[in-house]
């Protein structure tokens, strides 16, 4: 799912659109996520090929463990959103044992100090499990394949907002979301921990993009170099003689 579809859907008629994807790059870098919705596409560089390398081996790991689920998958394309999230509903609603690719979505009602939000998470697999739900005595948990070796706090506010998700879905939160990280170690999100953190990730979030206030920039050669926006954003420190660019400082 990619976050360059939001430039087009966020105006001042439709619903602010926040996807997992959004709130994975807000977590990392606040002002990647803005420049994703609201930065000039000609300033945006290619995807790196290492990036594609990255992408090809995460699903290497997927592949491996669709071999451990009995997967059905939606037939919409990947770009058809509406058609797709109708059919993960459709497929949850059938109680089939794993959906691999499926979409979640939930709109809020607008109020005088908020717009309509509308929320849309793509967890790698939903899973059954025995429990209650809408559908009848069972629920999906979201499980996400990461790269990473360890549970990064930004793949565990993601996990957080699916299970949000779910529960709009489905009527009843997950009992336990889970990353499967390299290696196949499977980690377990504890929700009562992070449900309230993914909440203050989400509101900061969201009032920046209302906000339309660019965040400042700051160079970090380890965290900058895969983004897309590198060579702008180095371009807006060297005319700002921002200090990151000297070597040795940090955040």
């Amino acid at each position: 799912m990619n976050n360059s579809v939001l430039s087009t859907t966020n105006d001042h008629s439709s619903p602010l659109l926040i996807t997992d994807d959004l709130l994975l790059d807000y977590k990392r870098c606040d002002r990647r996520a803005f420049l994703n919705i609201y930065g000039d596409r000609a300033q945006r560089e290619p995807e790196r090929e290492f990036v594609g390398k990255l992408k090809a081996e995460n699903y290497l790991q997927i592949k491996q463990l669709l071999e451990q689920y009995h997967w059905t998958k939606p037939d919409a394309a990947s770009q058809d959103w509406p058609e797709r999230i109708s059919q993960t509903l459709q497929l949850m609603q059938q109680g089939v044992d794993c959906i691999y690719h499926g979409l979640l979505s939930h709109q809020t009602t607008p109020t005088d100090s908020l717009p309509a939000l509308q929320f849309v998470g793509h967890p790698t697999f939903l899973v059954k499990q025995p429990g209650h739900s809408r559908f009848g005595p069972w629920q999906y948990c979201p499980v996400n394949v990461k790269l990473g070796k360890r549970p990064k706090t930004e793949y565990k506010v993601v996990a957080a907002f699916q299970a949000y998700l779910l529960q709009q879905v489905q009527g009843d939160v997950p009992v336990s979301p889970e990353l499967r990280l390299r290696g196949g170690k499977a980690y377990p999100v504890d929700l009562e921990m992070w449900l309230p953190r993914m909440q203050e990730v989400l509101d900061s979030c969201v009032q920046m993009l209302r906000s339309h206030h660019e965040p400042d920039v700051f160079i970090s050669r380890q965290r900058c170099g895969l983004c897309n926006w590198q060579s702008y954003c180095h371009g807006v420190a060297q005319d700002q003689n921002h200090l990151s660019l000297i070597p040795g400082v940090t955040t």
